[in-house]
């Protein structure tokens, strides 16, 4: 529960943009494949200098062929790891609502329209539900195929970028996430699309401090991943990567995901109450 101050206090961060509030409400993910767009040197700054607005927070990106294609083996490796690893696996399959009425009953999570992807590719996820199937794919080494939707949404970007804060933190966490906000606002008014693409950041994140959770094969993969990765995003070993996400240009999501009513998470209650 929070208190609502009489007035702002000494730490209070100054207002930026206000314009920008019509647009909290509108923000979205936008996972759909389009042709792609060069990326706009206008557009690189005014996602650059949003995002920079809060101290310490810094906008990466890569746009070049060869660059777009090593991400998207990157981005691939990792959404492997994460579907054919138990425990990832289970952790990811309970985000996903497969029905209307699903959705509709929880209101959170993603939903499986929302994702836009192929009958082909709906049906190999299906099965990837399945852990006998999972335990199959582990004794043959296989499941390069569940790289393929990387491939494929990495190809229809015009950059993929990476938000940093200067320490693995709560708080340059906490501010990052800050930074992630007034960044998508502002590509919501230019029309640009945001899709994270977060898995390998935070898996990297895990590895790096311990591998709690991880498989031995997870780790290893992760750490052999580890200097390409750095190689297209120079980052140091105490930076926080608060968010990996593709910039396009696309239609209009098929599906949204649904979310909560503020007031059915959020209480303010009155001051001295």
């Amino acid at each position: 529960m929070f208190e609502r101050l009489p007035g702002p206090g000494p730490g209070a961060a100054p207002h930026w943009r206000d314009e920008l509030a019509g647009a909290l409400g509108l923000r979205h993910t936008n996972r759909k494949n389009s042709d792609r767009a060069p990326f706009d040197p206008a557009h690189h700054a005014a996602l650059a200098a949003a995002a920079g607005s809060v101290h310490g927070a810094q906008l990466l990106f890569v746009s070049g062929d060869a660059e777009l294609a090593e991400i998207a083996e990157l981005v691939g490796i990792g959404d492997q790891l994460r579907i054919i690893d138990d425990r990832l696996n289970q952790e990811m399959f309970r985000e996903v609502r497969w029905t209307p009425e699903e959705a509709e009953a929880t209101r959170d999570g993603i939903y499986i329209e929302s994702l836009e992807l192929s009958a082909a590719d709906l049906a190999g996820l299906s099965m990837c539900r399945r852990r006998d199937a999972l335990a199959l794919l582990r004794a043959l080494g296989g499941g390069k195929g569940l790289r393929k939707s990387a491939a494929k949404a990495i190809a229809s970007a015009s950059a993929v970028g990476l938000l940093t804060m200067p320490r693995v933190s709560a708080d340059d966490f906490f501010r990052g996430g800050q930074a992630l906000q007034r960044m998508w606002l502002v590509a919501h008014t230019l029309g640009l699309a945001i899709y994270p693409m977060t898995t390998l950041a935070y898996m990297f994140l895990r590895a790096r401090h311990g591998g709690e959770g991880l498989s031995e094969a997870a780790v290893a993969a992760l750490a052999e991943a580890r200097p390409r990765f750095t190689r297209l995003f120079p980052v140091g070993p105490e930076q926080a990567e608060v968010l990996l996400f593709r910039v396009s240009q696309a239609e209009a999501p098929t599906q949204a995901s649904l979310r909560r009513p503020v007031p059915e998470i959020l209480h303010v209650s009155g001051a001295g109450s």
